[in-house]
């Protein structure tokens, strides 16, 4: 039988803690009070030390459990959305060519939770640089609006003149300069689709002329600015896509206007729907910090231009904005008297955009999250999408506000809703080509005697929407080729699109339009003269002669 000092010696190399207990067997003694091996014992049962585990290890070995939860957790979240709405033959083809909406949406892991995506995700995701060329429309009451419209050095790279046109609406306090917002306007652009982004009064550093805002039932801005975007490329296919209070004041918009809008399909994302539910849901538990976000939001957004509230006579109290620290406390300062509801409650519950659901009459996409913070499941109109056969419903299980980050490249590439959005307008695209394709030919068939160049004419045109739907149906990923480099003749987000103060020079941009031969109308060069008496751009003489210099086919636009 081998001595104990003999397997002592064998395991001193192997770890500090035998080296310890081999000094103090040796310090004690073979014959002290405390053997290591009594006498009679078998070698099996001797004690032999063991090797100690590092701090590093326990890290290395925790990370890995860490790691493998979350993973199992979001394999276990991850499934195909929920769809809420009525089968018909419109919308059983349309959705036959959405495959994103109709696969499994694979959650990302550590962000299955709503907080940790939303956060998260608005930290990750980066803008992926868009450079803009802007046109400020003067509302009818001397308000302003910014449309932001993606520009291009090389006009080679524009798109068709009657290529499909989206309008975007960002969120509360969103614009054309946030990452979600430039992440849309590549993909709709890889897709054909040219986009525009709507930022409301004082958003994205557009000019605010009068003491009001916009609030979430306020659509007089949103008409006018459809009817320019009409006005402007008439052959163009109009869509619209919203998030959050955008994608609210869009549904409001649609249900107001019913089958008179030009707008022909939309999408609406992360939508509150029921305001008074959503409000109250956003001052519950840890969503506070995104109520004193927001308000805060709120706050810089005013301090830009609280002078226009200086000496105005009325109810709203500028006063008490820097003490704001919710939304529903600005709203009590300024948004409720700037559109004349008596209380916040009644402003809540009547620009609510569930109620308008009913009166949609044109295709309209709503994808929500089922773990969303800030816009709760439980204010979604389940039974109001489902009666309307013109709605469709698409629940995610994981999506945050905002976040949805699933797919290639998630959390910092594009959103999830990109693609799908892209798919479901490149779907109802082809459908409303169809009926039209379908109606023309019919009434050609009808006509009897029918110009030779008349029918030529009408073929060039359906050969060039062919081609529209043809790059509509790719599927495009952004990648970091397809980013566009921020040049000094666009309108740079990291420059701020900052707004020209009186006097300072601004450079009209011109927009070619391509196979009208029409003339700017009268009505846009007196909003630009409005808007310098206003004390923006250019003086009038400069202003006059520019006019009466430039080409007939060319269109005046104010960029600042």
């Amino acid at each position: 039988m081998r001595s104990c000092a003999t397997v002592w010696h064998r395991e001193l190399i192997c770890s500090p803690i035998a080296r310890l207990a081999h000094a103090k067997h040796r310090a004690v003694g073979p014959t002290g009070t405390r053997p290591c091996c009594p006498v009679g014992q078998p070698e099996s049962k001797r004690m032999v030390a063991t090797k100690a585990i590092t701090p590093l290890q326990v890290a290395i070995g925790g990370a890995g459990l860490v790691a493998a939860i979350a993973w199992v957790d979001a394999m276990l979240k991850s499934r195909k959305p929920e769809l809420t709405y009525t089968s018909t033959k419109f919308n059983d083809t349309v959705l036959s060519c959405c495959p994103t909406i109709q696969s499994t949406y694979k959650c990302t892991p550590f962000l299955t939770n709503g907080h940790a995506e939303t956060i998260l995700v608005a930290k990750l995701r980066k803008p992926p640089g868009v450079d803009y060329r802007r046109e400020v429309i003067l509302a009818k009451d001397g308000g302003a609006v910014a449309v932001d419209w993606e520009h291009f050095d090389d006009q080679g790279k524009d798109l068709p003149a009657d290529a499909p046109i989206l309008i975007l609406f960002p969120g509360l306090t969103g614009g054309s300069c946030d990452a979600y917002v430039q992440h849309a306007v590549l993909q709709a652009r890889h897709a054909g689709i040219r986009a525009a982004v709507f930022n409301s009064r004082g958003t994205a550093n557009s000019p605010v002329t009068t003491p009001q805002f916009y609030s979430a039932s306020f659509t007089d801005d949103t008409q006018e600015v459809v009817a320019h975007v009409r006005k402007r490329y008439p052959n163009s296919t109009l869509f619209a896509a919203g998030w959050s209070l955008g994608a609210n004041i869009l549904v409001n918009y649609l249900g107001e206007q019913g089958s008179d809008t030009p707008i022909e399909a939309a999408v609406s994302m992360c939508n509150p729907f029921n305001l008074t539910i959503s409000n109250r849901h956003i001052n519950e538990g840890f969503n506070k910090i995104y109520n004193r976000n927001l308000a805060a939001s709120l706050k810089r957004i005013f301090a830009k231009h609280e002078l226009v509230w200086k000496g105005v006579d009325g109810p709203a109290r500028p006063d008490l904005v820097p003490k704001c620290n919710t939304i529903r406390e600005f709203d009590e300062a300024i948004t409720i008297h700037s559109f004349g509801w008596p209380n916040v409650d009644a402003y809540y519950a009547g620009s609510s955009s569930a109620k308008h659901i009913p009166n949609v009459a044109i295709p309209l996409l709503c994808i929500q999250a089922a773990n969303d913070p800030i816009s709760p499941a439980e204010a979604i109109p389940y039974q109001a999408i489902a009666a309307n056969s013109n709605c469709v419903l698409a629940v995610t299980p994981s999506g945050g506000h905002l976040g949805w980050a699933s797919g290639p490249g998630a959390p910092f590439n594009h959103p999830w809703t990109d693609v799908a959005v892209v798919e479901w307008l490149s779907a109802v695209h082809a459908e409303i080509m169809k009926r039209k394709n379908s109606a023309q030919s019919k009434d050609e068939n009808d006509s009897d005697g029918s110009s030779g160049g008349s029918s030529g004419g009408s073929e060039s045109l359906t050969e060039k929407h062919i081609a529209v739907n043809a790059a509509m149906q790719q599927r495009v990923t952004v990648t970091a080729d397809s980013k566009i480099s921020n040049g000094a003749t666009g309108m740079n987000c990291s420059a701020a699109a900052h707004v020209r103060r009186p006097g300072a020079a601004t450079m009209p941009l011109v927009q070619q339009q391509q196979q009208q031969g029409k003339q700017h109308s009268s009505s846009s060069v007196e909003s630009i003269l409005r808007m310098e008496q206003l004390g923006w751009g250019r003086s009038q003489p400069q202003l006059q002669q520019q006019q009466h210099n430039k080409p007939a086919d060319q269109q005046p636009v104010v960029r600042d």
